[in-house]
């Protein structure tokens, strides 16, 4: 067996695993801004400073979403 053939295929199964990884994390960020979203809907009616801190959390965890959207895409 050639080296180069095996440390390609070594390399081909870190893509695989970091892909992998990438999609559970954008899974479970994914889950976190739609369980965000839906805290912030039930506290529109609340202090101003609960709203403030709800529509932070929101904007982080889309923001967190669209990296690693962009992670998988690269």
């Amino acid at each position: 067996m050639n080296i180069v053939e095996t440390l390609r295929r070594g390399e081909y199964l870190v893509y695989l695993l970091i892909l992998l990884l990438t999609s559970l994390l954008l899974a479970l960020s994914l889950y976190m801004a739609f369980s965000r979203v839906y805290y912030l809907i039930q506290n529109i009616g609340g202090s101003p400073e609960l709203l403030a801190a709800s529509i932070y959390n929101v904007l982080s965890d889309v923001f967190l979403v669209v990296v690693f959207v962009e992670l998988i895409d690269t």
